[in-house]
């Protein structure tokens, strides 16, 4: 995204999303907020069952933007692959976000955001050390 003009040099910024754009366009992203002078910290958002694919049997994937539909004959079988995939995206986001001096860190949707919200106020307030010791950000 374009930020130029709109953010004052120096400042931090909390990303939330699933980060499962083309890495690519995470990264020219994250280069161009670096470029600016703009600190950050990025929060992985997931349901669990994005991450583990626990379904068996026939299931129907459906884009939730556009027309596009997969049919899954046996599910079970593409679970392997497919959480090695979700694995390796989340790795390379990381390495990303630690290339441009940002954290990196996951929240699951069944879990409360408190934790969450606790060590992001810590960081963006200046505390790093203390937001670090409570665990989960890296």
């Amino acid at each position: 995204p374009s930020f130029a003009g709109k953010l004052p040099r120096h400042a931090a910024m909390v990303l939330i999303s699933d980060f499962l754009a083309p890495l690519e366009d995470i990264a020219a992203s994250l280069h161009g907020l670096m470029r600016l002078g703009v600190s950050g910290h990025m929060v992985q958002v997931l349901d669990p069952a994005e991450e583990t694919l626990p379904y068996d049997g026939r299931v129907e994937f459906r884009d939730m933007d556009g027309p596009l539909k997969y049919l899954a004959g046996k599910t079970e079988l593409l679970r392997e692959a497919y959480v090695e995939k979700f694995a390796s995206q989340r790795e390379a986001v990381r390495r990303i976000a630690h290339g441009v001096s940002w954290t990196f860190t996951q929240h699951h949707t069944d879990q409360s955001p408190a934790k969450l919200l606790m060590m992001l106020h810590a960081l963006v307030g200046g505390a790093k050390s203390r937001a670090f010791d409570l665990g989960g950000i890296a």
